[in-house]
């Protein structure tokens, strides 16, 4: 959603920047026409003032550009930061979540073996029932916490190419 906002506002600010170079332009243009009507030093001058112009808004729009590009990279290493925290949290959710299971597994499985040695054959079947059920319960959302795990270290690693990419395209900018 970030992204798409950042996109439709770079979009946004490229239309004012292209329709303000198209003024510019004109102004550009009519500059050179009027400077041009005059004798032929003052169509030398006028090439030249042209010339000198067209290179002013040529660095002026390359620095926005390059401030748009840089504007573009830190927010992108802002959202990857947050990316990474968001799913270090996730993480260490799931750690102590499998944790507790695993001691409620234990626990369970001791009360189990204790339970089995006190009634050995008298145990009632309701009873069992009710202990297999909690177990497969127990069972079931480890798997989905373990499911969780995977989907939140494949987050990680698209998050982690698409901060290599954005390093790339900063040293990109950078070259420019």
């Amino acid at each position: 959603k970030d992204l798409a906002r950042t996109c439709a506002g770079q979009s946004e600010s490229y239309e004012k920047l292209l329709k303000r170079r198209q003024q510019e332009v004109r102004h550009l243009q009519e500059s050179v026409k009027f400077l041009q009507a005059t004798d032929e030093m003052s169509n030398t001058v006028g090439k030249l003032q042209y010339r000198l112009l067209l290179s002013q808004w040529e660095k002026g729009n390359l620095q926005r550009q390059l401030q748009a590009a840089v504007a573009d990279l830190r927010e992108a290493r802002r959202d990857v930061l947050d990316n990474e925290e968001q799913v270090e949290q996730e993480r260490q959710q799931h750690d102590e979540t499998e944790e507790q299971l695993q001691q409620q597994l234990l626990l369970l499985k001791a009360k189990t073996v204790k339970l089995q040695d006190e009634t050995s054959a008298a145990m009632p079947i309701d009873k069992a029932r009710q202990l297999t059920s909690r177990l497969e319960e127990i069972s079931s959302r480890k798997m989905e916490l373990e499911e969780r795990l995977s989907k939140v270290r494949l987050e990680l690693l698209r998050n982690q190419a698409e901060t290599d990419e954005c390093r790339l395209k900063a040293q990109q900018a950078q070259e420019l």
